[in-house]
């Protein structure tokens, strides 16, 4: 696969994932919880400006965008939910698409490309950390409610 496909499928796998829905679809949040919603927000956003960077990148190069289409229509299962609900879903979808760019990495061999990719890596292993985080929490403070 030439760089370019790849890059474009990345950017279209990406942009279509779970963490960008709920970017997208601003989930509920009680007072309590409003920070840890603002905190999956910005992770969201902090890909969200990786991929800008890719799109940027694609575009210098004349290589037409790809037409994201609709988020997986099982998405949808997810609105409405507190914040807290989100991340279990969150960790799932972020450890597949990290593989999945894991893969993908390796066969990018322009320089650019590949350091965009990278980043991206680099960053979704530092947002599951944190969801990890997030997730430990969580339980707790089920677990201090029950």
């Amino acid at each position: 696969m030439i760089d370019h496909e790849l890059l474009v499928d990345v950017l279209r796998r990406e942009s279509r994932s779970f963490l960008q829905y709920v970017r997208e679809s601003y989930p509920w949040a009680s007072v309590s919880e409003s920070a840890l919603r603002d905190q999956i927000l910005v992770l969201a956003d902090r890909e969200a400006e990786i991929l800008a960077r890719i799109a940027r990148l694609l575009q210098s190069r004349r290589v037409p965008l790809p037409i994201l289409g609709t988020f997986p229509t099982s998405y949808t299962n997810s609105n409405f939910l507190a914040a807290r609900a989100l991340i279990p879903r969150l960790l799932e979808d972020g450890r597949r698409l990290l593989a999945d760019l894991d893969r993908d990495v390796e066969f990018v061999t322009d320089e650019q490309g590949r350091q965009l990719l990278e980043a991206l890596q680099q960053r979704k292993r530092e947002h599951l950390q944190i969801l990890e985080g997030m997730n430990s929490s969580a339980a707790s403070a089920a677990a201090a409610s029950a």
